[in-house]
């Protein structure tokens, strides 16, 4: 069975995800500061939903990535369920790599932030990052255990970094709508 549940705080929000069709969970004042974390508050609107029926797999889509495509979700879904793994996540390429990375450390003094040597990017393995849009997890992982990624037994899906932008900042809005504008 699958079902589209958005939980908010926000009767705007609440309004506009009724009329495209998707279930409202309200979430509690307590699970909606600029403080609160999101596993208790996936975990909250996972045992609202589950009234009448425990599920296998949940599915976060993240409103600040704009760019997540409903083939984002299915491919996700259908990774987790053939890799048999607890979670699967969206990543994208990382353009800055740590291998050119500092620390500042007392008086500006300047430490490598990884022990690898920078070399030349073409020669460098690709590095990925969670794009923040898409997390299926089994149910019991989250419930139970109370995460959302297992490290221990965690698959990707790629998405392209034109489409991952994670929207935190005015310039991140900025990027993710001129990466997300139709070419002309």
């Amino acid at each position: 069975m699958d079902r589209i549940i958005a939980s908010t705080d926000s009767e705007e929000i609440a309004t506009v995800a009724k009329q495209e069709g998707a279930e409202v969970i309200i979430r509690p004042a307590e699970l909606a500061t600029d403080t609160a974390t999101i596993v208790p508050t996936y975990q909250h609107a996972v045992a609202a939903a589950e009234v009448d029926t425990q599920y296998d797999l949940v599915v976060l889509v993240q409103p600040t990535v704009p760019g997540v495509l409903a083939k984002d979700i299915d491919a996700a879904i259908e990774k987790i369920i053939e890799a048999g793994t607890c979670s699967c996540i969206t990543i994208c390429e990382i353009v800055d790599r740590p291998e050119f990375m500092y620390r500042a450390g007392e008086g500006g003094m300047l430490t490598p932030y990884s022990g690898v040597p920078a070399g030349r990017t073409q020669d460098m393995e690709p590095l990925y990052r969670v794009n923040g849009a898409v997390y299926v997890t089994e149910r019991n992982t989250l419930m139970d255990r109370g995460v959302i990624i297992d490290n221990q037994s965690c698959v990707g899906v790629l998405m392209p970094r034109e489409r991952s932008t994670d929207i935190d900042t005015e310039l991140d809005f900025i990027v993710a709508e001129a990466s997300l504008r139709p070419q002309k």
